[in-house]
């Protein structure tokens, strides 16, 4: 395991395009075996990656609204990566988890 030097411990590190590729087939077929009801796409990379693949449109995110998009059977919600919560709002936790909480009363 490589250590980060402390200027760069809580910089975030977005996936490559090989990462990226590779995490959706997995992630695919992972939703298709385990057949789940809502799956929360965690960060703009997942949730444009997810849309761009299926070729389908979220609607994006306001502070700590959440929206969902059913597709076959299944909620898809992009919501903030919590990395990005912890490193950049980490004030505003509670909001996000709030946020999450509404998204998951409305679908439940």
């Amino acid at each position: 395991v490589k250590c980060l030097p402390l200027t760069e411990k809580y910089k975030l590190r977005y996936p490559n395009k090989r990462e990226i590729d590779c995490c959706y087939e997995h992630l695919i077929n992972e939703i298709y075996a385990m057949t789940p009801k809502i799956v929360f796409l965690l960060g703009e990379k997942v949730y444009s990656t997810v849309a761009k693949k299926k070729k389908i449109m979220f609607e994006r995110w306001r502070e700590f609204e959440y929206y969902h998009k059913e597709i076959e059977g299944v909620c898809y919600v992009p919501i903030h990566h919590p990395s990005y919560i912890y490193v950049y709002k980490r004030k505003k936790i509670q909001s996000y988890i709030d946020g999450i909480e509404r998204v998951i009363n409305e679908l439940l």
